[in-house]
Order: C-alpha cells, then sequence, then structure tokens
C-alpha cells in the first residue's frame, strides 16, 4: 500500500491534452481487466474515446504518484447551486485504478478525498 504522503489527490483538467491522453490510458486499462475479469470482449465505457471523456459532463479526480496518474474518480454532479450548498447528494460515476497498481490504496484514497471535497 502507498503512503498517503506521497499520493496526491486533485482535480484533474481535461482540458489539455496530455490530462486528457492520460486519463484515457487510465480508463482503458482498468475497463479493459473489468472486461476480461467478466469474459466479455467489450464494456460500454472502452467505447469512450478522449473527446467522450471530455464532453461526459463528469468531473474528475486524479490520484498521481511521482506526476504519474494511477487512478481517476468520475464525479456525476447535476445538482443546483442550492443543492451545492446544502451538499445534497452527487453520484460517483467511475473508479479506475491503473490494473498495475491495484491493491496499493489509490481507490481508497480517491473514495476519501471525494468524501472530503463533495
Amino acid at each position: 500500500m502507498l503512503a498517503r504522503a506521497s499520493l496526491s489527490v486533485t482535480p484533474l483538467d481535461l482540458a489539455g491534452a496530455a490530462v486528457a491522453a492520460e486519463l484515457h490510458r487510465v480508463w482503458q486499462a482498468a475497463y479493459a481487466m473489468e472486461a476480461q475479469w467478466l469474459g466479455l470482449r467489450d464494456v460500454p465505457p472502452l467505447r469512450l474515446d478522449v473527446d467522450g471523456l471530455r464532453s461526459s459532463g463528469y468531473r474528475f479526480l486524479g490520484a498521481r504518484l511521482h506526476g504519474q496518474l494511477l487512478g481517476a474518480l468520475a464525479v456525476e454532479d447535476r445538482r443546483s447551486d442550492a443543492e451545492r450548498a446544502a451538499r445534497a447528494d452527487v453520484q460517483v460515476a467511475a473508479l479506475v485504478v491503473d490494473p498495475v497498481h491495484h491493491g496499493e490504496g489509490i481507490a481508497r484514497e480517491l473514495i476519501a478525498e471525494f468524501q472530503r471535497t463533495v
């Protein structure tokens, strides 16, 4: 498991091509592994390209270690300003971790940051 101090969880800005491509790489790796575990050749998230991630309407939190993106959490937030002020519920749309880094506490840190910041 990674030390908490070494992992940084921050919002991802998909306006930058490099960040969007990095997220897409982790997204594809995670969902390809899930499809394999389920014995499927395809799952709908694998059909999303970089532009699809950008236009998804999700906000993304990313977990980085030494600058490398290891995981991300997609937040679906359709709240109005009034609901946001009241801290109404939001939905975690997706949680992905690079399969190379499964079991290192990355998902736990993403969920903890989500809970702190929503």
